[in-house]
């Protein structure tokens, strides 16, 4: 007999590896939602399992057997009509024969494939290229405008005040020569 010890997952035999930790994880599933189902509340039962059925949540011989006992809860309790409860659905033939396999009406997830992120990559590149040669030319803008500016204000008011005292200057001069030319006139 061969050692079939890491294929047996809760008394079933499975017959790969990749079937036997898909149960694995779908039994800490089991035990997850034993643990936060409130099952004094039929009514939240009833939702849950309805979604679990819908979004195809479990899916091996364990799940199936933890919906058929939440399924028969559902069945015995008093406060669910029985055509509110979601029967379960099998996608699986039993038959030797060959049979086309049924159509599968709700999404399945699938194994997540590896992505480069090359392209975003050389997007963020380009992206980034663009910003600095606009923050580069906003610098350059900033530098030879006219107005005053965090970078220039100081000079900027150091030359207003220059430029002022230089009229000053020039108008008090312009006065001075019109008094001497009226004391020289003899006003």
């Amino acid at each position: 007999m061969s050692d079939n010890s890491n294929l047996t997952v809760s008394g079933f035999t499975f017959a790969n590896e990749k079937d036997a930790e898909m149960a694995r994880e779908e039994e800490k599933k089991i035990y997850y939602i034993r643990t936060k189902l409130n099952m004094d509340n039929p009514q939240s039962v009833l939702v849950i399992y309805n979604k679990m059925v819908k979004n195809r949540v479990l899916c091996t011989p364990m799940g199936m057997s933890f919906l058929r006992e939440l399924h028969d809860f559902l069945i015995n309790s008093p406060e669910i009509a029985q055509e509110d409860v979601s029967s379960i659905p099998l996608y699986m033939s039993y038959n030797s024969e060959a049979v086309e396999e049924a159509p599968m009406k709700s999404r399945r997830v699938k194994p997540r494939s590896i992505r480069t992120y090359k392209r975003e990559y050389d997007i963020c590149r380009v992206i980034i290229a663009l910003l600095i040669v606009c923050i580069i030319a906003m610098f350059y803008i900033t530098m030879k405008a006219d107005n005053p500016n965090i970078l220039n204000y100081e000079t900027a008011i150091q030359n207003k005040y220059a430029d002022w005292a230089q009229q000053l200057n020039e108008k008090e001069a312009e006065l001075k020569a019109r008094e001497r030319a009226l004391d020289e006139a003899g006003y």
